[in-house]
């Protein structure tokens, strides 16, 4: 073969090969996009499990002030006002029930850690349709990728195929 010759096989390997290495990569970078995506899906439905378990949590913990006063005295020690003469015209006693208060800072912290949570599912929201559309992307390259292989592998065939002929003919012309 003269110098500065290619043999057409060669380039086609190189080629092929390059384009291989090529889809390979993008292949590989599908794969970890995926991956970090069902992740990041797992994350999201992990946190709405929490959240919501923290709302029931929170929902269940509110005391009911009312609860510790009903059935506290027996019927035994219920005294018919009508019965003690005088008693009607006394003072009635008040007591105070204790009622849990809860810390406003404790309100604010949960509701700032709150925001912080929507804040961050919001950004793995975006992160997850980014990732969508770059798997998007990345298919139809790929897609691209794998038909400019199959047509430069017909072009090969067909410069081959006319090689063949031209080798042929001069082989025809030579004899």
């Amino acid at each position: 073969m003269a110098p500065g010759t290619h043999d057409w096989r060669e380039f086609k390997l190189q080629d092929t090969t390059t384009i291989s290495q090529t889809t390979k990569g993008l292949e590989s970078q599908l794969g970890q996009a995926q991956e970090e995506l069902r992740l990041l899906k797992e994350q999201l439905a992990t946190e709405a499990v929490k959240k919501q378990a923290q709302d029931e949590l929170h929902h269940n913990t509110k005391p009911n002030p009312l609860a510790g006063v009903e059935g506290s005295a027996s019927e035994a020690e219920v005294i018919d006002r009508n019965e003690i003469p005088g008693d009607v015209e006394k003072e009635t006693d008040v007591f105070e029930v204790p009622v849990e208060q809860e810390d406003p800072r404790s309100g604010n912290e949960e509701a700032e850690r709150l925001l912080a949570k929507g804040d961050e599912i919001k950004m793995l929201k975006s992160r997850l349709y980014d990732m969508e559309k770059e798997h998007d992307s990345l298919g139809k390259e790929n897609e691209s990728l794998k038909s400019q292989l199959s047509d430069l592998v017909s072009d090969m065939s067909n410069v081959k195929a006319n090689e063949d002929e031209m080798a042929s003919k001069v082989s025809r012309i030579g004899e």
